[in-house]
């Protein structure tokens, strides 16, 4: 049997995909995994891309980038949904009290992720646009480091990394912002060429990460035990809080069609992004498996 190859990123968010091979719901559906792990899901598509793997978990920035780009993916579907999963942490002087201080500040973030919009969508509710800081491209690792050490003024981070510097810090040392006009996404994503090719073992896949979505709902506690020995993170109560505010849910909606436009839009206007095309994104969310397996979760 030929295995499914899944690059997945090693986030909480992406606990459909923990939960199914754990569960052993993708054996159930007769079918064999095989799985490369990534710290980010730009890293998770790229395996995608260059044919290592047949599907990756990524958020939408790198999403939406690879298809203006003109990449022949797709998404089988959604992953995870929130608006308390990404934020600005900011070190407390003299003259940072939020986000709205940051003008010619810098700003440490990893390019091409999710955060990268996030940042734009905070300096647009504070009237400022990127070029207004300076972005200093740090690899995720580093990031709390960085703001520690004093080479930035503030991070954009995300998952287990926020919630760890939220946990070793006092209020005190550092502000932690949200944004209330952000909501990031993630998607479970292969090139088309594959997903029309193996239909079959994506409508299996897609049984296994519906039978998932259901355990988590109906056992949470189980969930986070489940997801908290995938990643190697021991602190329960993180995982908890951080339930709270995700909700994984396998879907296709007009929500998620206006966020990857305005993400577009960003690209080209903000960062010189010269596009291939300019997509119509419902073509590149492949409905057909969600849609015949749960029909009520697709309401494009």
């Amino acid at each position: 049997m030929t295995p499914v190859r899944i690059s997945v990123a090693n986030q909480t968010v992406f606990g459909l995909v923990f939960v199914a091979e754990k569960n052993g719901y993708f054996k159930e559906q007769g079918l064999k995994t095989e799985y490369t792990t990534h710290t980010l899901g730009k890293d998770a598509l790229k395996d995608v891309l260059d044919g290592k793997s047949d599907l990756a978990t990524v958020y939408d920035t790198p999403f939406t980038r690879a298809i203006l780009q003109g990449e022949p993916i797709s998404a089988i579907t959604s992953l995870h949904s929130s608006s308390r999963n990404t934020a600005i942490v900011m070190k407390w002087k003299d003259d940072v009290h939020g986000s709205e201080d940051l003008k010619g500040k810098r700003v440490g973030l990893t390019k091409g992720a999710s955060t990268e919009y996030f940042l734009y969508t905070v300096l647009l509710s504070n009237g400022m646009s990127m070029s207004d800081v300076t972005i200093v491209d740090t690899l995720t690792e580093n990031l709390e480091q960085s703001l520690k050490e004093d080479k930035v003024d503030a991070i954009v981070v995300f998952d287990a990394l926020l919630h760890r510097v939220e946990d070793n810090y006092s209020p005190e040392e550092f502000i932690v912002e949200f944004s209330d006009i952000y909501i990031d996404l993630s998607f479970f994503v292969g090139k088309k060429e594959y997903i029309d090719n193996h239909r079959d073992e994506i409508s299996k896949v897609t049984v296994a990460l519906l039978k998932a979505e259901k355990f988590i709902k109906d056992y949470p506690d189980e969930s986070i035990n489940i997801i908290s020995k995938s990643l190697g993170i021991n602190d329960k109560e993180f995982l908890s809080r951080h339930w709270r505010d995700t909700n994984m849910h396998m879907s296709f909606d007009n929500l998620m069609l206006s966020i990857l436009n305005r993400e577009s839009q960003w690209m080209i206007q903000n960062e010189g992004f010269v596009p291939v095309r300019k997509p119509d994104f419902r073509k590149y969310l492949d409905t057909r498996f969600l849609e015949k397996l749960d029909p009520e979760s697709v309401t494009l």
